[in-house]
């Protein structure tokens, strides 16, 4: 048993690690999400899905 998990040790080692990379990953962009942050860095003018991340807010035209 020890000697299957020693030789695959270095194998186990890099499999945490890129496990443990995406998870800070998602992490950050979940923290990002809920700070109200977003993906794109370079702002939402051109962005073709804008709407879809800021919806234009409902106006009130009083009319009820």
């Amino acid at each position: 048993m020890w000697n299957i998990l020693l030789a695959n040790l270095p194998n186990i080692i890099g499999v945490a690690l890129i496990f443990g990379l995406m998870g800070a990953i998602f992490y950050n962009g979940y923290k990002n999400r809920k700070r109200g942050k977003h993906s794109c860095s370079c702002g939402c003018g051109g962005c073709a899905g804008c709407n879809l991340c800021h919806p234009a807010p409902k106006k009130d035209d009083g009319s009820t």
